[in-house]
Order: structure tokens, then sequence, then C-alpha cells
């Protein structure tokens, strides 16, 4: 990254506070934001009553019981939506999946094709063992 000044870079005390200032730079009270669910009730709170309107693409199940994402349902309630900011968590928050690399991958390219900003919680990934396996959106796309 370059051109990244110390005026660039603000506190906020907490994942809420900072969630609600990341979409205020980049939507507006009343657009549509994306979120999976269940949400995380924090979630629920600060991003409603600071006026945002949440559409919930809801987690499924599949043949082996593991929740994964819905890549067509949140395809189609981002272009039904005009949905310009999705809030991504991982490891999920409240059910705790940690995805795989080829799921946070197709779920970018779902946000890609929809020019689609992503707000991406990673506050619970230093949690998990060295080992796990858990990839973050940074780790996947080697941001640096």
């Amino acid at each position: 990254m370059t051109g990244l000044t110390k005026e660039h870079i603000g506190y906020e005390n907490g994942v809420l506070g900072c969630v609600v200032s990341a979409l205020t730079a980049f939507a507006a009270q009343g657009d549509a934001v994306l979120l999976h669910s269940p949400t995380y009730i924090g979630f629920t709170g600060c991003i409603g009553n600071n006026g945002f309107k949440m559409v919930h693409s809801p987690l499924k199940k599949d043949e082996a019981g593991i929740w994964r994402m819905d890549f067509e349902d949140m395809d189609a309630k981002i272009k039904a939506n005009n949905i310009h900011v999705a809030v991504f968590c991982s490891p999920h928050n409240p059910c705790g999946r940690v995805w795989e690399k080829w799921e946070i991958e197709k779920a970018m390219e779902v946000y890609r094709a929809n020019d689609c900003v992503v707000i991406s919680d990673e506050i619970w990934s230093d949690l998990f063992w060295k080992n796990s396996g858990i990839k973050n959106y940074l780790y996947v796309f080697h941001i640096q």
C-alpha cells in the first residue's frame, strides 16, 4: 500500500463504532447493506440504529452439515437491493464458522462483480490455533 499517512488513520473504540464509521464512508443512511445471517446482534443494533437497511443472506447447511455462504443468494440480493457495501465476518459471528480459502475467494468474486465494498470484521481471527487453517481477507488476497 502506498500513500497511507498517519492523517488517514483514525481511532475507534471497538468493532461496532469502526463498522459504522466505515459504513458512513461508503454508504448513506437508508442504503442497503448485505450481512450473513444469523447476524451478530451488535451489528444488528449499530447498523439499524444508524439508519442503514440490513439485507440478510442466510447461511445454509451443505450435505455434510457445514454452514456455508449461499453465493447465488448473495449475488441476487446485492443486485435486487442495489447494495454497494457488505459486512463480512471471518470467522463468522455468531456461528463461529471458519471460512475456507475458496469460500472467501468466491465471496469476494461476488462482491467484486457487483462493485461492492467489503467491511471485513476479523476481530476473532487471532483466537484460532496457528495451524487451524483460518484464512482472512488480507491473507487470501496477499494485501500487505
